[in-house]
C-alpha cells in the first residue's frame, strides 16, 4: 500500500463531509454562468441586432 492509496481511501471515507459543499459550489457556479450567458444573449438580441 503506497501513499496514494492512503490518500484515496481517506478521501473516500471523508467524502460525505466535503462532497455536499462542493456540490453546492458547482451548482452556484453553473447557475451564475447560466444567468450571465442568458443576459449576454438578450443583450445581443436587442442591441447588437440593429
Amino acid at each position: 500500500m503506497n501513499q496514494s492509496d492512503i490518500a484515496i481511501a481517506t478521501g473516500g471515507v471523508s467524502a460525505p463531509l466535503w462532497l455536499p459543499a462542493l456540490n453546492e459550489w458547482v451548482a452556484l457556479t453553473v447557475g451564475v454562468l447560466s444567468i450571465i450567458y442568458l443576459a449576454f444573449k438578450i443583450y445581443e438580441f436587442f442591441w447588437k441586432g440593429k
